[in-house]
């Protein structure tokens, strides 16, 4: 059996799900264990296919998964530093809503990988050591823009297109809650920087500048797949995988078509829109 890790070299579904739980500069998650109460309900029958197709779909649905669980203890700490930070009330209050979206998507994404898989398979415990601290409002501001702003934004425009190309009926299901609740949350990265650049002025809007610069580059500078020798598969779509090359297209639109206006709209006074509009075209 492939490790995971090629697997998501190979396929690279998911890329960026959830909002990354951070800590000291890596992404956490928890581990993977046999329990079926994490389930979002038990999808009746096995799934159909070629045993690499399916350790290949067990894969990728477990490993958005673990992220999507991850993305809950993202969201919570998220609310502590609003809290801490003096935030309105609805930014807080759509931060709670956020996690709570989270479970929602973990035990959709843990199903799925349970029915490819043909056992159940849940999280195991996350560790929180070292992961809360105070933050200042650059700090936060900046954290947003990386993992909210850029990363969520990501996230639901490549939700939005795994949706379009899948068929099947549980995988649809299960993407179409996740598109719209990543583009919410997306939007919520967006509101919390302008409300960060209100309030803090020039230093936090330098240091808003400075993450979107340094974050988007590495998706402009993409080269094609063809260059880069990636695999250009895409047997699995109708599972909810996008092929590598697809997702780095998309990946490149989305900086240079919206992120960079989006971001450039903070330069000044501020963000065009409190609820800026996260579709490409």
């Amino acid at each position: 059996m492939r490790s995971l890790i090629e697997v998501r070299k190979q396929i690279l579904v998911g890329l960026g799900s959830g909002r990354p739980f951070m800590v000291d500069g890596t992404a956490r998650q928890a581990g993977v264990m046999t329990r079926a109460d994490w389930l979002e309900r038990r999808l009746e029958g096995a799934a159909d296919g070629k045993p690499e197709e399916l350790r290949s779909l067990t894969a990728a649905w477990l490993a958005d998964a673990q992220a999507e669980h991850a993305s809950i203890a993202s969201f919570a700490r998220f609310t502590l530093h609003l809290l801490a930070l003096g935030a309105p009330p609805d930014l807080v209050g759509d931060a709670q809503r956020a996690a709570s979206d989270e479970i929602e998507h973990a035990k959709l994404c843990f199903a799925l990988a349970s029915r490819y898989g043909g056992r159940s398979l849940g999280p195991g415990p996350l560790s929180l050591e070292g992961a809360v601290n105070d933050v200042s409002l650059a700090e936060l501001a900046v954290a947003t823009v990386r993992e909210g702003c850029v990363g969520e934004t990501m996230s639901a425009v490549l939700a939005g297109e795994r949706l379009e190309r899948a068929r099947d009926a549980e995988v649809r299901a299960a993407l179409e809650r996740i598109a719209a609740d990543e583009t919410r949350h997306a939007e919520l990265g967006w509101r919390t920087v302008a409300w960060a650049i209100a309030r803090g002025g020039d230093v936090v809007r330098e240091a808003v500048r400075l993450a979107f610069a340094e974050t988007i580059a590495p998706y402009l500078a993409y080269r094609s797949v063809a260059e880069e020798g990636g695999d250009t598969r895409d047997e699995l779509s109708d599972h909810g995988l996008l092929p590598h090359d697809r997702i780095r297209r998309i990946e490149k639109a989305v900086a240079r078509d919206l992120l960079v206006p989006l971001a450039a709209g903070f330069d000044e006074a501020g963000p065009r829109s409190s609820r800026p509009s996260l579709r490409l075209g």
